[in-house]
């Protein structure tokens, strides 16, 4: 790799704790056949606004697939990416609800 080249990389962060500011600095990142380089990150987490949740209850006959549809609807100015988690009460439901792992949110849009 030249030294005018670009490469777009994609990182995710997920910090296991609430914490008002996170910054890392000095992590080593190593590209196959480019230099070291060294990267910085900042990360600001807040709180989960769980005030809009709302339970979905349905009917399904046994042994066939039953699909519903949710809609998230963007309120900010800005595009957001949601990494949406499946829960279910209960070992014996593990499993059996699935989805989509990643949804781009357009600003002022909604995601299906």
């Amino acid at each position: 790799m030249g030294h005018n080249s670009n490469l777009d990389l994609e990182i995710t962060f997920y910090p296991l704790q609430k914490d008002l500011n996170l910054h890392y600095k000095n992590i080593p990142c190593l590209i196959k056949g480019g230099y070291k380089l060294e990267l910085s990150l900042m990360s600001k987490s807040v709180n989960l606004d769980i005030s809009s949740n709302e339970k979905l209850a349905y009917d399904t006959i046994v042994r066939k697939n039953t699909l519903k549809n949710v809609t998230f609807y963007n309120t900010k100015e800005r595009e957001l990416a949601i990494n949406p988690t499946y829960c279910t009460e209960g070992e014996t439901a593990e499993g059996f609800f699935k989805g989509k792992s990643a949804l781009i949110a357009l600003a002022k849009g909604s995601v299906l």
